[in-house]
């Protein structure tokens, strides 16, 4: 299975060039930055398909969020992802001075590769 996308800058999260040229990223890597998408995406942000996203305004930004709903909403999340087979591993910590929740997660994808990444979410 050879997954292809536009790599994207993982610092400033912009399309990346190589040799003035765009970059691209295939299978494991691919998959991961997918991952990064969906989860940074709002649900209703993208108009053309409204209900894709994470609900952040109702079960995640929300007060006293319940840590077993977010564990199911990110889980669902990752799950439903295109080239995910299952969910390892996933846990979530939170900072408070930067006020960002670190997602960690370990999945496996299709071909049976393992990919593993931490996507920070700020309120």
């Amino acid at each position: 299975m050879t997954v292809r996308d536009l790599a994207l800058d993982p610092n400033l999260w912009d399309l990346m060039l190589a040799n003035a040229d765009l970059a691209l990223v295939s299978d494991g890597a691919s998959i991961a930055q997918h991952i990064k998408q969906r989860l940074q995406l709002f649900q209703g942000e993208w108009f053309l398909v409204p209900t894709d996203g994470v609900p952040y305004f109702q079960v995640v930004l929300v007060k006293n969020p319940d840590p077993a709903v977010l564990r199911q909403t990110f889980s669902d999340t990752i799950t439903q992802t295109p080239g995910v087979s299952r969910l390892v591993t996933l846990s979530m910590s939170y900072d408070l001075p930067s006020r960002t929740l670190n997602v960690a997660y370990q999945a496996q994808t299709d071909s049976g590769q393992l990919i593993a990444a931490v996507v920070p979410i700020s309120s």
